[in-house]
């Protein structure tokens, strides 16, 4: 059965972290390198995101210095459904873009695991904290040149 979309609909946005990707790999290693579990971890990161507050207090907040570096995005670390996902997006002739609040070199490491949107953001690549995060859920979002698309347009 063919996918009927509402009408209008030009393009979609996906979001890289627990859309996309599974960060469960690259938190756990964080946790082990800060010297806490990854449940703990997990735990205080998950009540800072429910309360809206910026995930990146987690250190702050456990006493624990930040660790050095990241773990990069593999393969291995996308959900089964997300390039399949995004290639009917494409073959359904949908602008697909991908954005995210993510550090720097996430782009090259989307793209390495085999992605390739017609546009892709990071808050990093922006010069954008957490506030990138909520021009992503406005209709008036820096998204709309990059997209080629009018999120206003009826």
């Amino acid at each position: 059965m063919p996918i009927q979309l509402p009408s209008g609909v030009l393009g979609v946005v996906f979001d890289v972290g627990e859309t996309l990707v599974d960060e469960s790999r690259a938190w756990s290693t964080q946790a082990e390198a800060a010297g806490v579990t990854p449940f703990t971890l997990m735990g205080v990161l998950g009540a800072l995101i429910a309360r809206a507050e910026d995930h990146r207090r987690v250190w702050a907040l456990l006493g624990v210095e930040e660790p050095a570096g990241r773990a990069l995005i593999e393969e291995a670390d996308l959900y089964p459904d997300a390039l399949p996902c995004l290639r009917a997006a494409d073959e359904l002739g949908l602008v697909v873009g991908i954005a995210g609040n993510q550090p720097a070199g996430v782009e090259a490491q989307l793209h390495a695991a085999g992605f390739s949107p017609n546009f892709l953001a990071s808050s990093a690549a922006w010069g954008r904290g957490e506030a990138f995060a909520r021009v992503l859920r406005s209709s008036r979002g820096r998204g709309r040149p990059r997209a080629g698309i009018d999120p206003l347009r009826r």
